[in-house]
């Protein structure tokens, strides 16, 4: 017996110090952390390794940023970081980091993006892909999310790509203390706002009915929005995180989608419009972005956008001295009809899937939705032009369309010619659309 535990005490030892061998290196940093203890970046693309650790960069500052395929901001950021690293080079090194996706995924995502010729696809910049510790080094779970390590090694900064200019940078490499918002992350914290919503009872035997609140921005968790049924207690939650004002009255007025249109007329323009200057965007964030949650019974789910858009109108005519509501205004409309009923037809029964060639995507078996979506994407380049779809097809109508990659809503002749390859026929007309206007509270 005295040997049994005697061995028993020796695979203690030896377990613990294994599992410190391997949690060791997985030691979460945060601001003010000298990052003395990580492995090296593995997977790395566009570097001369394959692999290199953080202590060789020592000297410079180091923005570490964290990206994923499916986020449209981080993309939209890569530009703008590949600027800098060529602005400072020597002197900073950007290393962009995804440890969401499996390597296979992401290598499949880039390929295709390569033919959009989008910024990730093509950037420069040492790329770190599937490599999962890095999440539990730098603890997060939303992106855009970027750390930022001085030349001594220490965690100066975990902030939001918006931070990253080079007014920051010169600042940070003259010695300066920045001020910028700290992206921290409540969901290490153990409380995760996905799943729990925005809104907690103090105890669980209080099981509320009915709810709506709205909350300013918080820095803690990241932006979207989600619908959760809660079956036990009968309810239907919807939440919004960390929007604009124009997404939360596109989010509350969603049912009218794609016919969705949005006019500001107030005098405080700028509550509605980010700041061009990126140094100002923490600020501009931390008065204009806000979180909305509404919780009703599951028999009234389908009123939940009226009672939102009820909600934005009562908060925001206090908060801002705004309101919104539906006018119909006579607009000059480019209409678009079917020329013959055996349009869009499906060209085989295989699975809905997308071709590319240089100029078009050929999509197969896609929700007709799909057009409709691209005739706002072109609405949204240029607010004086007003499509109206007149063609009856369902959107959930499965069709084969060829779009073009690269459009100019002002050339109609070439509209006009994509259309009627597509069975489609576009004509100018005057129509009353139906458009949101947002104005400001008169008493």
């Amino acid at each position: 017996m005295k040997y049994k535990k005697i061995l028993v005490a020796i695979v203690g030892v030896l377990l613990s110090t294994l599992c410190y061998g391997q949690d060791k290196g997985y030691k979460s940093y945060g601001i003010g952390d000298v990052v003395d203890h990580v492995p090296e970046f593995q997977n790395v693309v566009n570097y001369p390794k394959k692999s290199f650790s953080l202590k060789e960069l020592r000297g410079k500052l180091v923005i570490i940023d964290f990206w994923a395929t499916w986020c449209t901001s981080c993309i939209r950021l890569m530009p703008h970081m590949e600027k800098l690293q060529k602005q400072f080079d020597g002197k900073i090194q950007v290393i962009l980091v995804d440890p969401w996706e499996t390597k296979a995924n992401i290598e499949k995502q880039l390929s295709i993006l390569k033919l959009y010729k989008t910024p990730q696809a093509l950037s420069s910049l040492p790329n770190v892909i599937g490599d999962t510790i890095w999440r539990k080094i730098f603890v997060h779970s939303s992106v855009p999310y970027q750390v930022w390590i001085d030349s001594s090694g220490v965690v100066i900064a975990t902030t939001t790509g918006k931070n990253a200019t080079a007014e920051h940078v010169q600042q940070v490499l003259d010695g300066k203390k920045v001020k910028m918002v700290v992206k921290r992350d409540i969901k290490s914290s153990g409380y995760d706002v996905k799943k729990q919503g925005l809104i907690q009872t103090g105890d669980t035997s209080m099981h509320p009915l009915f709810y709506s609140a709205m909350l300013r921005k918080n820095a803690g968790y990241g932006s979207g929005a989600l619908v959760h049924t809660d079956s036990a207690l009968h309810l239907y939650k919807y939440t919004a995180r960390n929007l604009p004002l124009k997404a939360l009255f596109t989010d509350a007025y969603a049912d009218m989608k794609p016919n969705f249109r949005m006019k500001i007329d107030v005098t405080d323009t700028v509550s509605f419009n980010y700041p061009k200057d990126a140094n100002l965007v923490d600020e501009w964030n931390a008065k204009n972005q806000y979180s909305y949650e509404i919780a009703v019974p599951l028999s009234l789910k389908d009123s939940v956008r009226s009672f939102m858009r009820i909600d934005l109108n009562r908060y925001l005519s206090v908060e801002k001295g705004v309101a919104g509501k539906i006018e119909l205004k006579r607009m000059t409309a480019y209409v678009i009809r079917r020329i013959t009923d055996n349009i869009l037809k499906p060209k085989s029964l295989t699975e809905e899937h997308t071709k590319y060639d240089t100029n078009l995507f050929h999509k197969y078996n896609v929700p007709y939705v799909e057009i409709s979506s691209w005739l706002s994407y072109l609405e949204n380049l240029k607010q004086s032009i007003v499509f109206v779809d007149e063609t009856g097809i369902a959107l959930n109508t499965t069709v084969f369309v060829d779009l073009p990659k690269h459009t100019d809503a002002d050339d109609k002749k070439g509209l006009i010619e994509i259309l009627r390859k597509q069975g489609l026929v576009l004509s100018k007309e005057e129509r009353m659309i139906p458009i949101l206007v947002i104005k400001d509270v008169t008493n």
